[in-house]
């Protein structure tokens, strides 16, 4: 009996293990079976405004549920892939150019790392940059751009010039000010920070830094 037992154990113990190796693989063909699934045809965004009949704005709703359910079943999940995010959101922001969750939060699912996102910061400033120029009095679409700048491509210096076009924006709050020093700072150009930080103590909100 204890020799018919060891072997149950042993045999038990294989089992379990085979199923712990074999889980990442299983859930990678089930992600990769749903993806499949999933992908669906999209009209272009100039075709699907044309014969959008005046319901731009509902359509736009609807595709941008259908972008987040999209992003929602892929993120975090090993070997996902996005490929039809940056179609879905360019469909969205084109029937409703002003649609700025759509920019915002487009932005995000496209620059976070894999899996959290698509790895695409490319995508992601392309998307921003067309929101920027439809929405040229949003500084919250400028201040988007500098953080993925500064968190996914690393280029502080761009960065910072990027903050600093947000800190001059009328409406924008004075923190911006600071941000874009701290990261010229990080940027390796110190008199820049140091002209900013120094203008900030003697003229308050003054508009008069340059490079």
């Amino acid at each position: 009996m204890r020799g018919q037992s060891a072997i149950m154990g042993v045999l038990l113990a294989l089992a379990v293990g085979g199923v712990v190796e074999l889980g990442p693989r299983l859930e990678e063909r089930v992600v990769a079976y749903q993806q499949r699934e999933e992908t669906v045809w999209l009209p272009s965004a100039a075709t699907l405004k044309r014969w959008s009949f005046g319901f731009e704005g509902l359509l736009a709703d609807l595709y941008w549920l259908r972008a987040v359910q999209y992003y929602g079943r892929r993120a975090f999940r090993p070997g996902a892939r996005f490929e039809q995010l940056d179609a879905l959101l360019e469909l969205v922001t084109t029937l409703d150019p002003h649609f700025l969750a759509a920019y915002r939060f487009g932005a995000i699912f496209l620059a976070l790392p894999p899996p959290q996102g698509a790895g695409r910061p490319d995508r992601a400033l392309a998307l921003l940059d067309r929101g920027i120029a439809a929405n040229p009095e949003e500084w919250r679409l400028l201040l988007d751009k500098g953080f993925v700048l500064l968190w996914d491509v690393r280029d502080y210096a761009k960065a910072a010039e990027v903050f600093l076009q947000v800190s001059r924006h009328p409406r924008a709050p004075t923190w911006t000010w600071d941000l874009a020093a701290a990261v010229y700072a990080r940027a390796g150009r110190r008199e820049i920070a140091r002209r900013i930080w120094r203008d900030r103590l003697e003229h308050g909100e003054s508009e008069q830094v340059r490079e």
